[in-house]
């Protein structure tokens, strides 16, 4: 019978009710509905559902300073971003500018850590961080600069991207030193888009009597300053993702075994619901080679015997092998090898 009442006094309740009627109600005894009495009522209320909303950080700094004795500028900014079964955008943007002009000694010093954590957040999670340093005509110019990001996204389906630029602009100084580090960490775990990194470092030094400059830089635990940029691309689509990986993690294997080649980043992509397929970008001193047969085979052991035969010929001759993929021409089987030229 107490269910019952609740229950009455509920839909009561869901109007529109003036003072007169509230009133009603109190003097009959009955206690305010809580949500322990409507959930004995047997009634199901909706669950609160997570707002889709942009939650992003925006920070801005600015410093300027001009025609002074001694000049000291630091910065420091530090963003610990943490979104879990947050369905909006994400997104970081960090942007410090140090502005310093004819001053008899520039120091400017600036520090930026930012750590993005997304866990099951389908949203764009990307972070940018920007930098410029403008010194001119100072006696004694010093400009030290430190970027470290990690971007952590589990099972993350949006764009997790970073993106890093410094700017030194040093001119017309008696003594300008550029010093700038930046390590970035980039961990997608079951991201099927776009996990790019991208960083730019600029230093312009002109009209100074003495200028050094010094630049260093690490992706995900490797140092990228050697070598020129590649990507090795998977020749094929699988047909499931974990086919996919373990492509992948032969290839990387492979590259992390070899001298003068350094992994960068990795990822999988799903290529419009036909299957999956990915891509490992490296510094390398050598330029990635693929082979592909001329000729045809009837069958896929034909193939592969005929693969693993100019992968041995590969060897002998001091060729360092990325893969060897069996590939399908209409109905017949042919097979490539990515590969590095003898060192």
């Amino acid at each position: 019978m107490k269910k019952l009442i609740a229950a009455a006094l509920l839909v009561n309740l869901s109007g529109i009710v003036n003072a007169s009627e509230i009133e009603q109600l109190k003097a009959t005894g009955l206690a305010p509905v809580t949500l322990e009495a409507i959930n004995e009522s047997g009634i199901i209320l909706p669950k609160l559902q997570p707002v889709a909303g942009d939650k992003g950080v925006n920070i801005v700094v600015t410093n300027t300073n001009i025609n002074n004795g001694s000049s000291t500028s630091n910065t420091n900014v530090n963003v610990n971003n943490s979104a879990v079964n947050s369905p909006g955008n994400d997104n970081i943007s960090v942007a410090v500018n140090n502005n310093n002009a004819n001053n008899t000694a520039s120091d400017v010093n600036t520090n930026v850590d930012v750590h993005n954590t997304d866990v099951n957040s389908p949203g764009n999670d990307n972070i940018n961080v920007a930098v410029n340093n403008n010194s001119a005509h100072n006696a004694l110019s010093n400009v030290d600069t430190d970027v470290n990001v990690h971007n952590a996204n589990g099972n993350s389906p949006g764009n997790d991207n970073i993106g890093v630029a410094v700017n030194n602009n040093s001119a017309n100084n008696g003594i300008s030193h550029a010093d700038t580090d930046i390590d970035v960490t980039n961990s997608d775990n079951n991201a099927l888009t776009d996990g790019d990194i991208n960083i730019n470092i600029g230093n312009a030094n002109t009209g100074n009597i003495i200028s050094d400059t010094d630049a260093n830089v690490t992706v995900n635990g490797t140092d990228a300053n050697i070598g020129k940029a590649g990507v090795y691309k998977s020749p094929v689509i699988y047909r499931f993702k974990s086919q996919a990986k373990q492509a992948m993690n032969k290839a990387l294997n492979n590259l992390n075994n070899m001298k003068n080649v350094q992994v960068l980043s990795k990822k999988i992509t799903e290529r419009s619901g036909c299957g999956f397929s990915f891509e490992v970008r490296f510094r390398s001193v050598m330029v990635l080679r693929t082979y592909v047969a001329k000729k045809l085979f009837y069958n896929a052991p034909q193939a592969e015997e005929a693969m693993y035969k100019k992968v041995w010929n590969f060897q002998s001759q001091k060729r360092q092998i990325v893969s060897a993929e069996i590939i399908i021409s209409g109905f017949k089987y042919s097979y490539i090898i990515a590969y590095f030229p003898a060192k």
